[in-house]
């Protein structure tokens, strides 16, 4: 009960037919005491709970599921409590708690406390207040981001505060989260900036008509249950032909109707992995790679007349988590592979279309570290970025050795990289993280020549 009451009490609440229990106490666990009383105890779960007896009996403090516009509304999750240094229990009475949706503050952690079960049905049996302190904070934890074509607005996937949507008109505090759950992987048809995708944990994946303003699920033809999807799937439109869909589990599935449908595209994968990782050739769209959470890599050169019987080509290039695959828009024999995790070369490249594979950093070029992404500079193809748990890297000579590209990006994961060109040839380099929110920075042109004045501030965007 004081990880997620409301699941423990949905009949009761009339929510549900059945009760269930939701064991979340390996994520969602914090306790703290009060610093002038240690027989009043708080315990943070998924929601917030005290006692005020030494741990015998527990009340309810705080409750994710109403709207958010509740004075009792905290968002789920809890990770930290932290009593202000001046607390007193009188006339100083401020908790902090730190959690999945940021900081909340309540100026009063006496005030009584919801209890029985009627509490658990409706925070007014609650008399603890509090306020979201997120303003301003940039911490934002992204999977995945993506910016829309005229490149003034972007979208990216969250770690449970759902797929988000920013303009530059709105600034840093005016994201608006667009669809809910843990987000994930986003895109835009840049044929039609009104057809977006995004997802929800486990393939929960949605189609928008109109810009983002509302979605509906996508997922007809898909059979497989959620389970054979990575909590993240990875989905990829075809940048030759955008209503055509790519996404992975056990298996391969593509759509070659935007979404309306999906078909079976490989047999079950081998192995224990899922699909990690998607790229479809700029060159030609029969050719597609696919990586795996085992350190597979899958390849068909006849990739849109696959079906449910096709076995794909597949290596080995390592053991370890493929997190991201790339395909040189000048050189289509050329590609690259990320692995995230520790130990082992985490970047690689093929000079065959994704069939050999050799290590570009098995020499140290490269901290042992987790990589999570690269994208490809199209005016200059040696040219090289890299998403890394320290932040963005460049190479300006392959691979073969890098930088820390410290042009505005902030030093934290990069979970996400992409390249948008502006109407006058300005190439400006996207990146979403997790924890530090959204950056965007222009490129200068290879060589080092003055370029054309960025269309937007660089920096910050969340």
């Amino acid at each position: 009960m004081l990880t997620n009451p409301i699941s423990a009490s949905l009949v009761e609440c009339r929510f549900g037919s059945e009760n269930t229990w939701i064991n979340m106490g390996w994520y969602a666990s914090t306790i703290a005491v009060d610093p002038v009383d240690p027989d009043r105890i708080w315990a943070g779960g998924v929601d917030l709970f005290r006692s005020d007896d030494g741990g015998r009996t527990w009340g309810v403090a705080s409750y994710w599921w109403v709207e958010p516009t509740s004075p009792g509304w905290v968002h789920a999750d809890q990770h930290a409590l932290f009593f202000d240094p001046r607390y007193n229990g009188t006339t100083q009475r401020t908790l902090y708690a730190v959690g999945d949706g940021g900081v909340f503050r309540t100026t009063d952690a006496r005030a009584p406390v919801g209890m029985g079960v009627n509490a658990l049905c409706s925070d007014d049996h609650s008399g603890v207040t509090w306020e979201a302190l997120n303003r301003g904070l940039a911490i934002t934890q992204f999977y995945h981001g993506a910016p829309f074509p005229s490149g003034d607005a972007y979208l990216g996937g969250t770690q449970d505060n759902g797929t988000v949507r920013g303009r530059d008109e709105d600034g840093h505090n005016g994201w608006q989260e667009i669809l809910g759950g843990d987000g994930g992987y986003v895109a835009v048809d840049s044929t039609d900036p009104r057809r977006v995708y995004a997802e929800t944990e486990r393939f929960g994946f949605q189609r928008s008509n109109n810009g983002g303003e509302t979605f509906g699920f996508a997922t007809t033809g898909i059979v497989d249950p959620p389970s054979t999807f990575l909590f993240v799937t990875p989905f990829v439109l075809d940048p030759n032909q955008p209503q055509r869909l790519w996404a992975g589990g056990r298996r391969m599935w593509r759509s070659e109707n935007g979404a309306d449908t999906w078909v079976r595209s490989s047999t079950s994968l081998s192995g224990q992995g899922e699909i990690s990782a998607l790229v479809v050739s700029p060159e030609s769209s029969d050719l597609v790679l696919a990586g795996t959470s085992d350190g597979r890599v899958l390849r068909s050169d006849h990739a849109t007349a696959t079906t449910g019987s096709t076995v794909w080509e597949q290596t080995r290039p390592r053991n370890g988590f493929v997190s991201w695959l790339a395909v040189d828009p000048t050189r289509p024999l050329l590609a690259y592979a990320t692995y995230a995790g520790f130990g082992g070369p985490h970047l690689w490249r093929s000079e065959d279309a994704g069939r050999t594979w050799s290590a570009l950093d098995a020499s140290g070029q490269l901290p042992d570290m987790p990589v999570h992404c690269i994208v490809i500079d199209p005016d200059e193809p040696r040219r090289l970025y890299l998403g890394t748990d320290l932040g963005v890297l460049v190479s300006l000579d392959g691979g073969l050795s890098w930088a820390s590209e410290n042009t505005g990006f902030a030093n934290v994961v990069t979970e996400s990289l992409t390249l948008w060109r502006a109407p006058d040839g300005q190439l400006v380099l996207y990146a979403f993280t997790h924890g530090r929110g959204a950056w965007r920075v222009p490129l200068q042109p290879a060589g080092g020549r003055p370029g054309p004045p960025p269309r937007q501030p660089s920096g910050r965007l969340r």
